[in-house]
């Protein structure tokens, strides 16, 4: 079993409720606790995964939405649209 800790990618999140979110190979037996979301993607999810992250590389601000198969959640990633005011007293 591969420990999650090798799949970590960098995120914030709320420090009033924090989430932990791995990313991994499709076929990879991960062990996985409340709370952490386990994103399983396969090389063509990859490839999707990647352009839409590119996207974000060049512009002042913008969000992408990617589905969490497997649970009620969705995943935004957002860059530029939230100040640290933002994150300290909403998030």
């Amino acid at each position: 079993m591969v420990p999650l800790s090798r799949f970590t990618i960098l995120r914030r999140t709320s420090d009033r409720y924090p989430a932990r979110l791995f990313v991994c190979p499709k076929t990879a037996t991960v062990q996985a606790t409340t709370g952490d979301f386990v994103w399983r993607l396969t090389a063509n999810d990859y490839s999707d995964l990647d352009a839409k992250l590119e996207a974000l590389e060049n512009v002042a601000a913008g969000h992408q939405y990617f589905p969490l198969p497997g649970t009620p959640s969705e995943l935004m990633v957002s860059v530029g649209e939230y100040s640290d005011h933002w994150w300290q007293h909403y998030a």
